[in-house]
């Protein structure tokens, strides 16, 4: 992938975002992802794709477990998150103690997606 691409995916992915309203201005007038999971390629693109349109990141550790999670998620007040396969049951698990909590975002999936609609255009 070049620059060039990256940039473009993470701009389109950014569009989509805030056309979802996928990270909606809370009331302190921040626009929060959550990211989670090990470092990669989908995850610098989420964070690009969110800083695109004015929106902060919220990285979560990998290494958090069950309370940490569900505390981390409940504080910030995120509405979605961007998170590996494997990281996905615990997000779940977590979902009932973190009421703002609305939208999961499988990076796996997702940035496939993208690459293939976007880049062969």
């Amino acid at each position: 992938m070049t620059y060039s691409e990256a940039f473009k995916l993470a701009v389109e992915f950014g569009a989509g975002l805030v056309g979802m309203n996928l990270i909606p201005k809370k009331n302190d007038g921040m626009k929060s992802l959550a990211l989670y999971s090990e470092n990669r390629r989908e995850w610098v693109l989420s964070m690009h794709a969110t800083f695109c349109h004015g929106g902060t990141i919220v990285p979560i550790y990998s290494t958090f477990g069950d309370a940490e999670l569900a505390y981390v998620l409940d504080q910030i007040e995120v509405t979605t998150i961007v998170c590996s396969s494997d990281k996905v049951n615990k997000v779940v698990e977590c979902k009932k103690d973190c009421t703002s909590l609305k939208t999961v975002s499988l990076c796996d999936m997702l940035f496939m997606f993208l690459s293939n609609h976007y880049l062969t255009r």
